[in-house]
C-alpha cells in the first residue's frame, strides 16, 4: 500500500471486481466494504456494486452483495464465485467436477473495468483448456483443487452452491494463482 512506483494501479490482490458471466447480468464498481467474521470462523466479504450501465441511463441504485471469504493453504484470501444466497456448501463428488465452466481472472487494472468469463472445460483425465491455454488439474482433498498450465499453478477452492442468475445448484471454484490473480469459475450442475 505504501508503494508510490505502481503507476498503473496493478498491484495488490483483488478478490472482487466487475464482472460478467457468460449468460449473467453484468456488474461493475464493487466497493466500501467490510468483512464479518462469525463465531465458527466464516469470513464474509460485503460490497455495494451496481448492474452495469450506461451513461445515457439512469445509474439507479447500488446493491448488497455478500460473498464467503477462504484462506488458501498460504493465507492469501479469496472470495466466492457467487455471492452468498444463505445455503448450505457441500463437497463435491469427483464424477461431478468435470465438465464446462465459466471462468473470470480478476486482474488489478486502472480504471477498473469488467471481467468477462471464458470457457474453461475440465476433463475426466485431469487435463483443462481455457481458450488458447492447455494444462492440468488434480483434486488435492475435499475442498480444493490444483490447476497447472505452463509456470502457472492455482489453488482452487470448491464447493457446491447456488448460482442466483439461473436458480440452481452448481459448482463453484474460486482460486488464486501463483502470480497473485484470484479466480472465479462456476458449473451449473
Amino acid at each position: 500500500m505504501a508503494d508510490a512506483s505502481d503507476e498503473t494501479c496493478t498491484r495488490g490482490l483483488m478478490v472482487s471486481a466487475g464482472y460478467r458471466w457468460l449468460n449473467g447480468m453484468p456488474y461493475m464498481g464493487p466497493g466500501h466494504n467490510s468483512v464479518l467474521l462469525r463465531e465458527n470462523g466464516e469470513m464474509y466479504l460485503v460490497s455495494h456494486i451496481r448492474k452495469l450501465q450506461f451513461l445515457s441511463e439512469d445509474p439507479g441504485a447500488g446493491l448488497l452483495q455478500v460473498r464467503r471469504l477462504f484462506l488458501t493453504p498460504d493465507d492469501w484470501i479469496v472470495s466466492e464465485a457467487q455471492p452468498y444466497a444463505e445455503e448450505v456448501f457441500w463437497k463435491v463428488r469427483d464424477a461431478v467436477i468435470p465438465g464446462l465452466y465459466e471462468r473470470i481472472e480478476l486482474r488489478p487494472s486502472m480504471p477498473q473495468g469488467i471481467a468477462h468469463a471464458h470457457p474453461l472445460r475440465l476433463f475426466s483425465d485431469g487435463r483443462l483448456e481455457c481458450c488458447s491455454i492447455i494444462g492440468t488439474w488434480k483434486r488435492v482433498d475435499d475442498f480444493s483443487l490444483e490447476f497447472t498450465y505452463g509456470p502457472v499453478h492455482e489453488f482452487v477452492h470448491m464447493e457446491k452452491g447456488l448460482d442466483r442468475d439461473v436458480n440452481k445448484t452448481t459448482v463453484l471454484l474460486s482460486g488464486l494463482t501463483s502470480q497473485g490473480i484470484c479466480t472465479w469459475a462456476k458449473k451449473t450442475v
